[in-house]
């Protein structure tokens, strides 16, 4: 997958292209009114013009884009098979569905930022991906140099990272009431934590002292600790990390007070031989040169291609026609509430 501007500008291109449409190839509109001020109309060519004015160079330069790669496309008789886009499309939901933590799906957003189904997403945006991807990595053959070398620089990327496992007892600094007592919150922690330094079972003072009542029955027990969605902060997870296993430290303060730590069990990280990931490291070696190459590639194309703009003479009042004629705005044509200058029909 192409994971760079150019991914943005080709998904951008389309959104251009349906946003275009929406508001009139032309200034013609109908007379479809899209709001109201003061009971004076906003017409859809007004709308038109002013997005043509406010984003056009960038909108217009999406579209260059789009155009010369599949020009690109279709010269280069590229034409992804169904499996490849199928693959692609279950690839792309599963990054949305990580980016976004599940709260929306690529059907939701296609449809909502681009008006697409995901059909018409794959065929468009994909398709467009993967001539990119083919054009970079060819069949995908690198040597073993290339390989280790990148997996050396990124060792730290397949490492599964040490565990620890974690009881604590808590002692909150604001009651259920919502009044602070941290004072006397940080005197009962240290009381607590001497008495577990002097021997007493732990297990025992988090059932007798600990105000985390999930925890408490089962001594405090918080089992192995994700660093990346601890609820209770980083600052627990950074302390058992220095700790040894079965030792006992705090008291460290979080949001909600303070807490006795108990570092149960530890698990060093484990770095996988190269030989058992190889054909993981070779997917990301890829996507990696796709992901550094796209954008030079794209510019390349969109260079070699015959492109002719002509949006800053229709700003100035000059309208050229598919044909190639050109004409001037007619000098009775009315400004828009927003100042521009638009012709109504």
């Amino acid at each position: 997958m192409v994971n760079s501007r150019t991914g943005l500008m080709l998904a951008a291109a389309l959104l251009s292209a349906a946003l275009m449409h929406a508001c009139g190839a032309g200034e013609a509109d109908g007379g479809v009114v899209v709001a109201r001020v003061n009971n004076r109309p906003i017409m859809l060519s007004h709308l038109h013009d002013a997005l043509v004015r406010l984003h056009g160079h960038e909108a217009l330069e999406c579209l260059i884009y789009r155009e010369a790669l599949k020009d690109a496309m279709q010269h280069a008789g590229f034409a992804p098979s169904p499996e490849d886009l199928a693959h692609a499309l279950e690839e792309e939901r599963r990054s949305i569905s990580r980016m976004y933590k599940g709260e929306t799906t690529l059907a939701e957003m296609a449809r909502r930022e681009l008006g697409m189904t995901e059909d018409e997403y794959a065929s468009e945006v994909l398709a467009l991906r993967l001539f990119l991807r083919s054009l970079i990595v060819g069949d995908g053959k690198v040597t073993e140099t290339e390989l280790l070398t990148f997996y050396a620089a990124n060792a730290a990327m397949y490492e599964e990272p040490p565990r620890v496992r974690i009881s604590h007892i808590l002692i909150r600094g604001v009651d259920d009431a919502g009044r602070q007592k941290w004072d006397k919150a940080e005197k009962v922690a240290n009381a607590v934590l001497e008495k577990a330094l002097a021997g007493e079972d732990f297990s025992a003072l988090a059932r007798r002292f600990s105000e985390d009542a999930k925890t408490a029955t089962r001594g405090g027990d918080l089992g192995f600790a994700d660093p990346d969605a601890f609820e209770w902060g980083p600052g627990i997870i950074q302390h058992a990390y220095a700790m040894r296993e079965g030792e006992v430290a705090g008291p460290v303060r979080s949001l909600w007070g303070f807490h006795v730590v108990r570092v149960l069990q530890k698990i060093p990280g484990i770095r996988p031989d190269f030989d058992k990931i190889r054909d993981v490291v070779l997917a990301d070696y890829l996507d990696e040169k796709v992901r550094v190459e796209a954008e030079f590639h794209t510019r390349r194309i969109v260079e070699r291609a015959k492109t002719e703009r002509y949006l800053d003479d229709y700003l100035k009042g000059s309208v050229r026609t598919p044909a190639g004629r050109q004409s001037v705005r007619p000098a009775g044509s009315e400004k828009s509430p927003g100042g521009f200058f638009i012709k109504e029909e």
